[in-house]
């Protein structure tokens, strides 16, 4: 099984890498370079909430991040790294700051949490969750029209993350009714394009993701 899965990681990282762009809605985004580098223009989006996060990686040292809620800029996280939010005709500069309890908030430049308010106003625009481009319906016909099952019937739920730059990974099986399809289900995940990846807390973080499969 081992040996199973080093194979189709060395696999899943050579068609990740070849696929450099995503082309959606007709624009080609979230680009990598050869090394697996964040390049280019990088857009996420949730449109149920009409939130849009672009990030510039033009100079991969330096980006620039841009928040909007219902195409309105509400703030910018800078070369600085420094978070200005547009609130009203105020300009307010804060920075990420993690309390003891491992929980994340906003201060201002003077270390003091700003109020619940602002933080919400924020936060409406502050967070995308990963998606497969299309939506769950074409993850589904993806994963039927290239799951081999060899006329074995079961279901399974394959819990995976989704790194930083879009691509599955730690791929594993949870539940299984039929062990015999185990291998394949975590193949067709791992061929799967890459996805959106999440954003939050001013970055591409990986989520975690569990999906069922029934074939019958």
């Amino acid at each position: 099984m081992k040996l199973i899965l080093q194979v189709l990681t060395f696999f899943f990282s050579i068609s990740i890498y070849s696929q450099s762009s995503i082309l959606y809605n007709g624009e080609n985004i979230n680009e990598l370079d050869a090394n697996g580098n964040k390049i280019g223009i990088w857009k996420v989006f949730d449109k149920t909430n009409s939130v849009t996060i672009i990030t510039d990686f033009s100079k991969p040292e330096l980006p620039v991040t841009n928040f909007y809620k219902s195409e309105k800029l509400i703030a910018t996280f800078d070369e600085d790294k420094r978070l200005e939010i547009f609130k009203d005709t105020k300009i307010i500069k804060a920075d990420y700051f993690f309390k003891d309890n491992g929980s994340q908030t906003l201060v201002n430049e003077n270390g003091q949490e700003l109020d619940e308010e602002l933080i919400r106003y924020f936060s409406q625009a502050a967070f995308v969750k990963p998606m497969f481009y299309g939506g769950i319906n074409e993850l589904f016909a993806f994963i039927g029209k290239n799951f081999n099952s060899k006329g074995q019937k079961g279901t399974l739920k394959i819990k995976f993350i989704i790194d930083g730059n879009g691509s599955p990974t730690d791929i594993e099986v949870v539940e299984s009714s039929n062990p015999k399809l185990n291998d394949e289900g975590i193949r067709v995940i791992s061929i799967s394009p890459r996805w959106q990846p999440c954003h939050q807390g001013g970055g591409f973080v990986k989520s975690p993701f569990l999906i069922p499969i029934n074939i019958n």
